[in-house]
């Protein structure tokens, strides 16, 4: 997994693989993600979050959520950055970035990286 993240590290600022629970397992180089922002973050998930409507911190900004679906949830900061973090059962893809034209390929990588850990059950691993 950590290869595929990194075959994608060009599409964002950083990124990260880790256990639904939060935990992370790889993360793209000079990316030295918080397990504790990422187990708050997996948490908006839960529908009586109140996450939902307060936001949360990530690298000491806050964001709030513009998308949640029961896998996908969107964050934004007022400073234009954006994050994505696809969870299922087993795993989370999480991708962010700090350039509003990364945007797009950003999320495109996230939900491509989740594909192929689903889809080869790579996840079974860890």
């Amino acid at each position: 997994m950590k290869s595929l993240l990194e075959s994608r590290q060009h599409d964002f600022t950083g990124g990260a693989i880790g256990g639904s629970d939060g935990i992370i397992w790889f993360s793209t180089p000079g990316f030295y993600p918080n397990s504790i922002e990422f187990k708050i973050m997996v948490k908006a998930f839960d529908q009586t979050s109140e996450l939902i409507y307060t936001g949360f911190l990530f690298q000491n900004i806050q964001y709030s959520i513009i998308d949640l679906t029961k896998n996908m949830m969107i964050a934004e900061c007022s400073g234009g950055n954006s994050l994505i973090l696809l969870k299922n059962s087993n795993v989370f893809v999480f991708g962010f970035e700090t350039k509003k034209i990364l945007r797009d390929s950003c999320h495109k990588a996230c939900i491509d990286i989740m594909n192929v850990i689903v889809n080869e059950k790579l996840y079974e691993q860890y």
